[in-house]
């Protein structure tokens, strides 16, 4: 997830993406996507009448499940990326309702928040998630990063505003 814009006053935290960095990462899939299904369109199917030739086809040429799983995957992320444009995506910590809000509809109450989990997974190079653990023991996601020092400001102020801890989970 791209780095959040941060504006807080005493009672409110807001937390919006960066519409820009995911408007460039669409241009990038979009012509990839583009790439690929001009490559696709520009396949010899005149021989497929029927379902039982398509089938014959994939025997032949089982790379085609590939690309075709490819494609529907690539098509969701170009669709996800557009909602995101559109849309955008904004967190809103209300301390005077007490709730947590994702696009104005409400995602949990104060005292349902345990605790505000910084989670670490170690590899080439380490990403963080950003996580409200409820009471019940679930976790909503809130972000993940590749920058330990912005999660944890993020983190402090999100815990800071709702009155409770952070934990770190390697």
């Amino acid at each position: 997830m791209k780095p959040f814009e941060i504006f807080r006053t005493q009672n409110r935290l807001e937390l919006t993406r960066s519409k820009t960095n995911e408007f460039i990462g669409f241009v990038v899939l979009g012509a990839f996507f583009c790439a690929f299904s001009i490559s696709v369109f520009n396949t010899d199917f005149s021989s497929v009448n029927s379902l039982e030739s398509f089938f014959l086809l994939i025997k032949e040429n089982p790379t085609y499940i590939f690309f075709g799983i490819l494609g529907v995957l690539l098509f969701s992320q170009v669709c996800s990326s557009l909602k995101f444009i559109l849309c955008g995506e904004k967190f809103v910590f209300d301390a005077v309702t007490r709730e947590v809000t994702k696009n104005k509809s409400t995602l949990l109450k104060f005292s349902d928040i345990k605790t505000v989990q910084i989670r670490v997974y170690s590899g080439d190079s380490d990403s963080y998630d950003l996580a409200l653990l409820t009471n019940t023991g679930d976790s909503k996601k809130v972000a993940d990063f590749n920058d330990l020092s912005y999660v944890k400001e993020l983190a402090g102020n999100v815990a800071d505003l709702i009155g409770i801890k952070v934990i770190i989970k390697e």
